[in-house]
């Protein structure tokens, strides 16, 4: 459930700040309740030119627990802080909202990833150029869906979006996971080219 336009009755959670550990502040819940869908909302402090940006990773009748995740700076979001808030929170506004998990336009430069299991109806997408532009990497446990999510990127990718000029991509598979995950690109006049070492497949190269 989303909570951002619920910004008073948030306000009025937050009280005294408990401990600070690193990059994690607990606060006293001076209202006594424990909202559902709170877990994983982000909230905004307004510090002097800068806004530090948190994220409510425990919650019950008597403690809030906030980790500190970024800092939204003319505009644009950076991840991790280098100061700690001293002031009461508020519930983020969507338009900050998107400078975290992408805007909400359908853009033929703007990569949709998926659906937010956070916040109801709102996307996850990224700029094409920012993050092709750049090194970054998929993480996590055996079955989370690291290769589903690779895969989900690159037809998104070719499916939904104009199409990279002298773009080029090299996926090494070791284990056949993507064995027919791109064979429609061909049809969209891509060079598509598979080689593997299965005598039965075409294209093999023994």
């Amino acid at each position: 459930m989303i909570y951002l336009n619920k910004i008073e009755k948030v306000l009025d959670m937050f009280g005294k700040i408990l401990k600070i550990n690193e990059n994690n502040i607990t606060f006293q819940n001076t209202s006594g309740e424990v909202p559902s869908g709170l877990m994983g909302c982000h909230i905004i402090f307004d510090e002097e030119q800068r806004k530090i940006v948190g994220e409510i990773i425990k919650l019950d009748s008597t403690e809030i627990e906030v980790l500190l995740v970024g800092e939204i700076r003319n505009n644009e979001f950076f991840p991790g802080s280098v100061k700690k808030p001293t002031i009461k929170p508020r519930m983020i506004t969507k338009n900050e909202l998107e400078l975290i998990i992408g805007t909400q336009l359908d853009s033929k430069n703007n990569l949709l990833l998926g659906s937010s299991a956070v916040y109801k109806d709102f996307k996850i997408s990224v700029d094409v150029n920012s993050v092709f532009a750049n090194h970054f990497a998929i993480i996590g446990n055996s079955g989370s869906g690291k290769s589903c999510g690779v895969a989900k990127m690159l037809q998104s990718l070719f499916l939904k979006n104009e199409k990279p000029i002298n773009s080029h991509f090299v996926l090494f598979d070791a284990y056949g996971e993507y064995k027919n995950a791109f064979n429609f690109m061909n049809e969209l006049g891509l060079g598509f080219k598979k080689i593997n070492t299965e005598k039965d497949e075409p294209n093999s190269k023994m």
